[in-house]
């Protein structure tokens, strides 16, 4: 009994992790084949996409924080450029409440405006 648990628990593996493989692009690939078990592969993939999200997430803030306003833009895309960035925030897992968002779109703006 202890082998047919085993034997399907090798098959089911294989078939996991053959499917992660084939599902990944191929800049992701070595990750996924440099390991043994589906769940290794799954983790890899974890990582790397975390990794990237975290340096997305810290590009956004920074882009955020120094937000400012083109010399002929219209205040218009302005602002809409500013909730742009707090919506793609947000999708990270990263909130920018109404007031933080009025502040930086309001420190942004040249000296002549304020």
């Amino acid at each position: 009994m202890g082998n047919l648990v085993a034997d399907a628990w090798v098959i089911m593996n294989e078939s996991e992790l053959a499917t992660i493989q084939m599902a990944v692009k191929p800049v992701h690939l070595h990750s996924v084949t440099a390991v043994s078990t589906a769940k290794d592969a799954w983790d890899a993939l974890k990582d790397i996409f975390e990794a990237r999200d975290n340096a997305q997430l810290l590009q956004l803030m920074h882009e955020l924080s120094n937000h400012k306003k083109d010399g002929d833009e219209n205040i218009i895309k302005y602002t809409s450029r500013a909730k742009r960035l707090r919506q793609k925030l947000a999708m990270l897992g990263n909130t920018v409440d109404e007031n933080t968002l009025v502040l930086q779109i309001l420190l942004g703006l040249p000296a002549e405006s304020t």
